[in-house]
């Protein structure tokens, strides 16, 4: 019976630690991620950077050298994921976003800042 207690408390622990990693910092004005989430804080799926449509953007494979976490990864370490682009005279916008795949538009992503 122990035994199956501190299983099931590990297990919740360990679901609790994976959450927690999954945070952006602060560089700058930038937020910096470099994970995988690719849909906004109400579920729509994010728009690939690398492609114009449907929204048409400004954003250069360069404007994602700080916010990837990472240099020289551009559109592929952006792929569709939940980014703060910046470069040129674009600012960073400070949180994450990212434009709508199937729809005009953009939104917030429900990334938290790490602690």
């Amino acid at each position: 019976m122990a035994r199956l207690l501190l299983l099931a408390i590990l297990t919740v622990l360990s679901t609790l630690a994976a959450c927690n990693t999954d945070c952006y910092t602060k560089q700058g004005g930038t937020a910096v991620y470099s994970g995988t989430t690719s849909v906004t804080g109400s579920g729509k799926t994010c728009q690939s950077w690398s492609v114009m449509t449907p929204n048409n953007h400004a954003f250069f494979r360069d404007y994602f050298d700080i916010t990837n976490g990472a240099p020289n990864l551009g559109y592929a370490g952006a792929a569709n994921y939940c980014r703060d682009p910046s470069g040129g005279s674009i600012l960073p916008s400070g949180y994450l976003w990212c434009y709508l795949a199937y729809e005009q538009g953009w939104e917030q992503c429900a990334i938290h800042k790490c602690t």
